[in-house]
C-alpha cells in the first residue's frame, strides 16, 4: 500500500502575502501536452500502443487518446492510461494466440471449421472517440446527490469505441454470469476480469469457449510482446477465485461487520458504476478507515457516481485517505461535501486527498476548493491540507496558498 510522505511542501508562503488574501489571480487554461512530458517511456510508446499527441488537460486529469492495432480507446488519468496500455498488450496476446497451432487444434476438436467467427473482435473496426469524457469533470461541480443525477440513464461502459454503448444494468448482469474460464484468463493476463473494457472482454470470452470446448490451455506459451503496466485498484486475488455473487457476499458481510446499515450496503451493491472489483477494493478502504465515523458519506458520494470513471476517481480518493489514516495521521472522521471525499484528523486540520495528474488554477479548481473552505471555516476547521498525487502549476500553488491551503505531493 502507498505510504505518504511530506516529501516537499510545494509553496512557501512569505508573510506578505498572507497579509493580502484579496489578492486577484487570473484563472488558468490548462495548455495542451506532449505526451513524454507527462507520461513514462513505455506508456507513451510500446509494441502495441502509441498515444496520440497532444495530450488535454481539464486542470485536474490528463485524458490520453491510445492508438492500437484495435482501434483507439481513451484514458481519463495517468492510472487509467496504464489500465488501458495492459489491456491492449492483453489484446495483442490473444491475437496472437488466435493464430497458433495449438489454437487452431482447438479448434477443430470444438469442431469449429474457420476461425474468423471466434477471433473477429480483433479486426472489427473501432470508430475514433471524439470529446472529453464527462466522468470526473462533473465530480467537482458540486451537485453530487441530486435529482439531476439520478436521472441519467444509460452510460458509455468502456473507452474503445462510440458503439460500445451498454445500460448499466445489463452490464451489472454481464459481470454475474462471468465463467470460471473467464476469470482463469484473466488471472493469467493480469487484467480486472469486470473491466469495462467490452472489446477484451469479448475476446477473452471467445478463448474461455475455445478452451471449455477444444481444450485450448490457458498457460500456453507465446511471445509476450507487451510492456503490462499495472493496474490501479489493487491486486486482490479473490476476484480471480470467486464468483460475483460470492464477492457480493463477503462484501455485504464487510460493510455489515463495519457497522454500515441495509439500506447503505443494498445501494452500494446495487449501484450502477461500481463492478465486484471496485466494491471489493472499496471494503477494503473502509476497514482500514474502521473507527472514523461518518463513513457512509462515502458510500453515497460512490452511489451517487454517474460514470465509471467518476467511481474510479472516488475509490483512488478514498484509498489514498485511508492509507493517510493507517500510516501518517489518524482521522478523526469523514467531512460530508458534496463532491471529494474530505478526511478531519483527531488534532482537528481537515485533509484532502485528490489522485491528479496536473493541478491548474482553473475557474472551476477555483470554485472546488472555494467551497471546500467554506464548509471548513462555518465548522470551525483552521488547518486545511491538500495532497495530491501528480504536480501542480505554480498559480495554483501560489492561489491555495493564499486561501490558506497547505500543498503536499504523495509519493
Amino acid at each position: 500500500m502507498r505510504r505518504l510522505n511530506a516529501l516537499t511542501v510545494v509553496f512557501a508562503l512569505l508573510s506578505g502575502l498572507l497579509a493580502a488574501p484579496t489578492l486577484a489571480l487570473d484563472y488558468e487554461t490548462p495548455p495542451s501536452l506532449a505526451a513524454r512530458d507527462v507520461a513514462t517511456p513505455e506508456l507513451v510508446r510500446g509494441p502495441n500502443h502509441e498515444l496520440v499527441e497532444p495530450v488535454v488537460s481539464d486542470g485536474w486529469l490528463n485524458t490520453y487518446i491510445i492508438d492500437s492495432p484495435f482501434g483507439q480507446f481513451e484514458a481519463q488519468g495517468h492510472a487509467e492510461l496504464a489500465t488501458r496500455v495492459r489491456e491492449i498488450d492483453a489484446l495483442a496476446y490473444l491475437q496472437a494466440m488466435s493464430r497458433s497451432e495449438v489454437f487452431i487444434e482447438s479448434l477443430k476438436k470444438a469442431g469449429v471449421g474457420s476461425v474468423d467467427a471466434i477471433v473477429k473482435v480483433f479486426t472489427n473496426p473501432v470508430q475514433t472517440i471524439g470529446g472529453l469524457p464527462a466522468g470526473v469533470r462533473k465530480l467537482f461541480a458540486g451537485y453530487a446527490r441530486t435529482a439531476e443525477r439520478g436521472l441519467l440513464g444509460t452510460r458509455r461502459a468502456v473507452t474503445g469505441g462510440n458503439s460500445d454503448q451498454l445500460d448499466p444494468l445489463a452490464f451489472r448482469k454481464s459481470n454475474y454470469l462471468l465463467s470460471d474460464g473467464e476469470r482463469e484468463w484473466a488471472s493469467e493476463l493480469k487484467i480486472d476480469p469486470y473491466t469495462t473494457n467490452l472489446k477484451l472482454r469479448r475476446a477473452i470470452s471467445d478463448m474461455a469457449v475455445v478452451q471449455f470446448v477444444g481444450g485450448l490451455p490457458v498457460d500456453i506459451a507465446l511471445p509476450m510482446t507487451a510492456s503490462f503496466a499495472l493496474g490501479a485498484l489493487g491486486n486482490d486475488e479473490r476476484i480471480y477465485i470467486q464468483t460475483a455473487s460470492e464477492l457480493e457476499a463477503a462484501n455485504r458481510q464487510c460493510l455489515a461487520g463495519e457497522g454500515f446499515g441495509a439500506q447503505n450496503i443494498e445501494a452500494f451493491i446495487q449501484a450502477d458504476f461500481l463492478t465486484p472489483t471496485m466494491q471489493t477494493a472499496v471494503c477494503r478502504d473502509l476497514m482500514a478507515l474502521s473507527g472514523v465515523t461518518n463513513r457512509e458519506e462515502l458510500v453515497h458520494q460512490l452511489v451517487d457516481s454517474q460514470s465509471f470513471e467518476e467511481a474510479r476517481f472516488l475509490i483512488r480518493a478514498i484509498g489514498l485517505l485511508a492509507d493517510f489514516n493507517t500510516h501518517r495521521t489518524p482521522l478523526a472522521s469523514i467531512v460530508s461535501d458534496s463532491s471529494v471525499p474530505e478526511g478531519l484528523t483527531r488534532d482537528g486540520r481537515l485533509i484532502v486527498m485528490l489522485p491528479v495528474d496536473l493541478l491548474y488554477w482553473t475557474q472551476e479548481t477555483a470554485t472546488t476548493m472555494d467551497r471546500i473552505s467554506s464548509d471548513a471555516e462555518g465548522a470551525g476547521v483552521q488547518v486545511k491540507e491538500l495532497w495530491i498525487t501528480g504536480r501542480s502549476s505554480d498559480l495554483a500553488a501560489r492561489a491555495l496558498g493564499l486561501k490558506g491551503w497547505r500543498l503536499f505531493g504523495v509519493e
